[in-house]
């Protein structure tokens, strides 16, 4: 799926007045099951590879275990032909560059990148202590941008 064929894709589906949602995946069974039950995307992330019995768990929000290699390592995912699936990046992770990664999550076959999980979240001092590190909000807006 090119990018002109997800953005056609997508509006098509936001135009049509059906639901306009996103699922998480981990696996392939995931991707399969968010298309049956209609999710008009899929966002392959890392915090599901380490409890499946836990979703939702907090370690989603954390760049455990090199996070976006272990989204790179499942790109296998991404090679739905009619369905867009989206890397999830931890954009703000100083250990990875993003252009590189970009076009390895490309290379892949993700057709975009997601921002996931988001500093955005953190508030206050630990805010503060990010943006001193520079694993700032700037950081995923620029991944963002690169992105486009």
């Amino acid at each position: 799926m090119t990018r002109v064929e997800m953005l056609e894709y997508l509006s098509t589906v936001a135009a049509s007045g059906q639901p306009f949602w996103g699922a998480l995946a981990c696996d392939g069974g995931d991707v399969s099951k968010a298309k049956k039950t209609g999710a008009s995307w899929v966002t392959v992330t890392h915090g599901g590879m380490f409890d499946p019995k836990v979703p939702a768990s907090a370690i989603g929000l954390l760049p455990y275990a090199r996070a976006n290699d272990m989204v790179l390592e499942r790109g296998s995912l991404a090679r739905e032909e009619d369905f867009p699936v989206f890397a999830g990046v931890f954009a703000s992770d100083q250990f990875n560059m993003i252009g590189r990664l970009l076009e390895e999550l490309r290379e892949a076959g993700y057709h975009g990148a997601q921002n996931f999980p988001s500093v955005g979240l953190a508030e206050g001092r630990f805010r503060a202590f990010l943006h001193e590190t520079a694993m700032d909000y700037d950081r995923e807006i620029e991944m963002v941008r690169k992105a486009r």
